[in-house]
């Protein structure tokens, strides 16, 4: 039997460990289900533009000063700190527009969008590449996992999100808001599934994982979106009580007094330190995730004013550990034998999905 050609479009290229985790996680399932699976190697310009280093005319804005100064948010990238682990990854050829796209796509069976925040508009910049709006055979548009971002769809995008999410053959979703959504957008029911990272086992991750970065003594890694003094005022009381070290996984261009920086982290090194760590201090959706997935001792904080907060919150929700939350914190340990059974459950159901209704065995 000829087996089912897929295509993922998705953050594949974002110089972020979520984004390149879950481009794997998903690629990796689908092949190991009989597919061959490749990532679509699109290269959308506000995607790369994003993950450029900053030149100085580009800093000199007061908004920007500003945020460099006292928000520390000037990130050095660098893409060769990922080059090692996207080498794992099957790509097609590059494409840059969606006339290239199209071109591509014709010799796959299925496109898949997904997973990341591949339907949020604002996270695209405009982009509706991911709604896959230049293939006419909706019967190769299929999603998975794809994340809108919103809690509720703003006013002015509800016609066009109906347009683009109508044309799918299916559509799964990684929160249950988003759900809701295209019930109320199309009157379809979408599934509702696990990222992909949650796909793979703690087992299956460690296999990725590199230890040379990992301390001989306890301690507590810090892994930020964005940095927050309460939190980090947190990780360092926390680290203090707990007689350990605390390590910081980040690329800012100010390290913080009082922490190990760790700047530079490859995907595998980032495996280790999170696999081996005593604690764990986030306010990342990738960083919560993983820590479920690898049932860490893990403490999180939502970004304050941000929308990217549907994402954890949903998680949070789904496997009963709202108690983990800092600003609620009743100091008792995370449990996770309820957490593991609704996770094995709904892996399973995502698994599922992908082996029923995506490729078809």
């Amino acid at each position: 039997m000829k087996k089912c050609n897929v295509g993922i479009l998705t953050f594949h290229r974002a110089l972020n460990y979520g984004a390149v985790f879950q481009a794997y996680a998903l690629q990796k399932t689908l092949g190991s289900m009989g597919a061959e699976a490749e990532i679509i190697d699109y290269r959308a310009e506000f995607n790369e533009k994003r993950f450029q280093r900053k030149k100085l005319r580009d800093i000199l804005h007061v908004r920007e000063l500003y945020s460099v100064i006292f928000r520390n948010a000037y990130m050095t990238y660098s893409r060769k700190t990922f080059e090692g682990f996207c080498r794992k990854m099957q790509m097609s050829e590059v494409c840059t527009t969606q006339d290239a796209l199209r071109e591509v796509c014709s010799k796959y069976d299925r496109i898949v969008s997904g997973s990341d925040q591949v339907w949020n508009i604002a996270c695209t910049s405009g982009d509706d590449s991911y709604f896959l709006p230049f293939l006419n055979d909706s019967q190769k548009k299929t999603s998975y996992a794809a994340s809108i971002g919103y809690q509720k769809l703003p006013e002015q995008f509800i016609e066009q999100y109906k347009t683009w999410i109508s044309g799918f053959s299916e559509i799964s979703v990684r929160e249950k808001s988003a759900v809701d959504i295209v019930r109320q957008l199309t009157g379809r029911e979408a599934e509702y599934v696990v990222d992909p990272t949650l796909l793979l086992n703690k087992e299956e991750w460690m296999g990725l994982s590199d230890d040379a970065l990992v301390p001989k003594e306890p301690y507590v890694i810090m892994y930020l979106m964005s940095e927050d003094k309460e939190l980090i005022r947190f990780a360092k009381k926390l680290a203090k009580e707990k007689q350990c070290k605390l390590l910081y996984i980040h690329d800012r261009l100010f390290n913080l007094p009082g922490a190990v920086n760790l700047h530079d982290v490859t995907p595998g090194q980032w495996l280790g330190l999170f696999t081996n760590a005593d604690y764990v201090v986030t306010n990342s959706f990738h960083g919560t995730v993983f820590s479920i997935n690898f049932n860490k001792q893990f403490f999180v904080r939502f970004i304050p004013r941000s929308i990217a907060n549907t994402r954890i919150q949903c998680v949070l929700e789904e496997y009963g550990l709202f108690h983990r939350e800092v600003d609620s914190l009743d100091n008792t340990r995370c449990e996770y034998q309820t957490a593991n059974t609704i996770l094995a459950k709904n892996r399973e159901h995502s698994l599922e999905f992908l082996r029923n209704r995506i490729i078809g065995v």
